[in-house]
């Protein structure tokens, strides 16, 4: 209906180009992106927050802690440890780019930039 498409008609490249919608993949990435930036900046409840910790906060200075990276904790299972936020959230957050990881910039200005972002890297594939 909103493309004006016939039913069987194919309309992914359409999602792309005329929509800018991300693939599921990239979707969900976002969401996860958007909630560490709000761990990071104090707008999410705490029971998330307390699963983020910034790399080199302890007595230990690491080159990565500049780069603003997050700890990323050992899991025990294989198949669902990464999926939870306290591995996700920080392996996401720790391979965007740096100007994405940098906190002087506004959640809108966060959320665009993190939106193109995914967008280029989902269809240069």
């Amino acid at each position: 209906m909103v493309l004006r498409k016939r039913k069987f008609d194919h309309i992914t490249d359409d999602l792309r180009d005329q929509l800018h919608w991300l693939p599921i993949r990239q979707r969900i990435q976002y969401k996860i992106g958007l909630l560490v930036y709000k761990c990071l900046s104090g707008d999410a409840p705490s029971y998330l927050a307390d699963l983020i910790s910034i790399v080199g906060k302890g007595s230990q200075r690491l080159r990565s802690a500049t780069h603003g990276n997050l700890a990323v904790p050992p899991t025990r299972t294989v198949r669902m440890g990464p999926r939870s936020f306290a591995v996700s959230g920080p392996t996401l957050w720790n391979s965007l780019p740096l100007e994405l990881k940098t906190m002087q910039i506004s959640l809108e200005s966060f959320k665009s930039k993190l939106k193109t972002y995914l967008f280029t890297t989902a269809y240069d594939q």
